[in-house]
C-alpha cells in the first residue's frame, strides 16, 4: 500500500489536547486522524458532523457504546492478553498467574 503525508498546521494547545484525548481512550491521534479520514471518504463524516444514520443506529444499539467503553477502559488499566499464535499458546495462557488475575 502506497502511503502518503498530510502535513497542516494547528496551534499546540489543540494539538496536546487531542492527543491526551486519544491517549485517554486508547489509541493514538494519528490512527484517531487516519479513522476520520476514511470516514470523511465514505461519507460517513462531514463537517464535523456525525451523518444522521450513524447516530440513529447508535440509539438503536446502546449495548455496542456499552461494549467499546468497556474494552476502552480494560485497555487503558491494563487488562490485555498478549497476542497468540494457536489454541496451544493460548490454553498454556489460561493457566498462568496474569490470566487468572485478569479475568478476577
Amino acid at each position: 500500500m502506497n502511503t502518503t503525508q498530510i502535513i497542516f498546521k494547528i496551534d499546540q494547545k489543540t494539538k496536546d489536547r487531542a492527543m491526551q484525548k486519544a491517549r485517554k481512550e486508547g489509541t493514538t491521534l494519528s490512527a484517531f486522524l487516519k479513522s476520520a479520514t476514511s470516514a470523511y471518504v465514505r461519507d460517513e463524516y462531514r463537517n464535523g458532523i456525525v451523518r444522521t444514520r450513524d447516530a440513529e443506529q447508535a440509539k438503536r444499539h446502546p449495548e455496542i457504546d456499552v461494549a467499546i467503553e468497556e474494552g476502552l477502559r480494560d485497555f487503558r488499566e491494563g487488562r490485555v492478553t498478549p497476542v497468540f499464535r494457536n489454541a496451544k499458546e493460548f490454553n498454556a495462557y489460561r493457566k498462568t498467574k496474569e490470566y487468572k488475575k485478569l479475568i478476577a
